[in-house]
Order: C-alpha cells, then structure tokens, then sequence
C-alpha cells in the first residue's frame, strides 16, 4: 500500500482513508471502530488523548485522518518501508542492510520499541536507551543543552500536542550500536514535563524513524531487529 510523506510523518492510504503511523504509540485507535488490515479485524480503542490528537493533526495538515495505527498492530505484523516508492506493508521482508538490535519495553501494560545506543556528539556521552517514534518530525533528546523542539512536546508519555510551535535549535549526534551508526541533527528539550516522563520509561529521548533510514526500513517483530538502508 502506499504512504504520504507530511510534516515528516507517516500517512498510510489504506482503501483511501488515511492513518497515521505511529511506532510510540501503544494502542490504535481508529474512527470506524476497527481497521481491517490483511485479512484481520483490529479493534479500536477510545482513548481521549488519541481522538485528540487526531483531530489536531487533522487540522493541522489539512487532511481527514481516520485512525492512528500503534506498536499494538507493529508487533503483531512487523514493518515495511520503501521511501522510493513510498510503499508501505505490515509485515517483515529480508533485505540486505545495518542491523539494529531492540527490546520491545513495557510501561504498565504499555508496550514499544526500546533502542540502546552509545551516544557521541554535544550531549553526554555514554549508553543510553532510546524510543523509537514514527509520531515526531526530529529526534528529540532528553538533555537541556538547547531549546525545545517544534513538534516535539509530549501530552503524556506517548503523545504529540501538534498545535504548539516553539523557537528550534538542532545540533548534530552520532547514535552507534555495535558496528553500525546513525547521523542525525537533533533538538533537545528544556521541558521539564517532558523530561520527568522519559525519566518514567528510563528512556533519554525519541528516536524519529524518518531519521533512521534512507532507503528502506525491515521492523522486524520476530528477532527483535531493525534492518535499514
């Protein structure tokens, strides 16, 4: 199926109803009640804060959004992305690339994509675990080095509050696993709400998926591994 590439996120056209793609989020929600996604009847949830954000983001892009696909619906199929041809697919192809390691993490009965990274650049070095998040334009890092980054605020731990835009400052950083590495212009945040939050999942920031690849992207949900090129 095919994807639209806006604001830096994820919007799966499925049957021509559209739905964002959001790897932090733990529950989907969807305004029909369920999705029907190869051959198997997802269930939507009502969470307050989703149909909120959905609204918002509506708005905001100027196009009628119909659900927010999460890690829920991820980890049951994997995941497919081909950034040339915009194609997108639930499930887990082999293809030749870096390999990245996760843990799917839980937070109460919550579950996501943990990445442990060593960490290089202006923020503090060290090994860090990080969220792995399709629902942000830019890469945002627990540390208070710089100014707030636009899209970036978080309601509560998983969700984006769209509607609010802040002065940006980016700097550059270096995530390594192993032998493989990462190079991405980040934000970090002086938001003291959003930092107490990571701080409840141990994590030091959200890693955006547009940042992680070029080319193509396998999560894989069987092995625990992300496969990108």
């Amino acid at each position: 199926m095919n994807y639209l590439y806006i604001e830096d996120l994820y919007i799966v056209d499925i049957n021509k109803k559209y739905y964002l793609l959001d790897t932090a989020c733990p529950i989907s929600y969807f305004a029909d009640g369920f999705l029907l996604l190869n051959e198997i009847k997802y269930e939507s949830q009502k969470p307050i804060v989703l149909i909120d954000r959905l609204e918002k983001l509506s708005k905001r892009i100027h196009l009628n959004l119909s659900g927010i696909i999460g890690f829920d619906i991820i980890k049951n199929t994997g995941l497919y992305i081909n950034k040339e041809l915009k194609e997108i697919s639930f499930e887990i192809r082999k293809i030749e690339g870096r390999t990245f390691n996760f843990k799917i993490a839980k937070y109460h009965q919550y579950e996501f994509i943990e990445l442990t990274f060593d960490t290089y650049g202006l923020s503090r070095y060290g090994v860090y675990t990080y969220i792995l998040d399709s629902g942000i334009s830019k890469t945002l890092l627990a540390q208070s080095i710089c100014s707030h980054s636009q899209y970036a605020y978080r309601k509560d731990i998983y969700y984006l509050a769209l509607e609010l835009n802040t002065p940006v400052d980016f700097v550059f950083e270096t995530f390594k696993q192993a032998d493989n590495e990462i190079h991405v212009e980040v934000a970090m945040s002086e938001d003291y709400e959003f930092l107490s939050q990571l701080e409840d999942v141990k994590a030091m920031g959200l890693i955006a998926l547009n940042d992680v690849f070029e080319r193509e992207i396998v999560i894989d949900t069987r092995n625990n591994q992300i496969i990108q090129k």
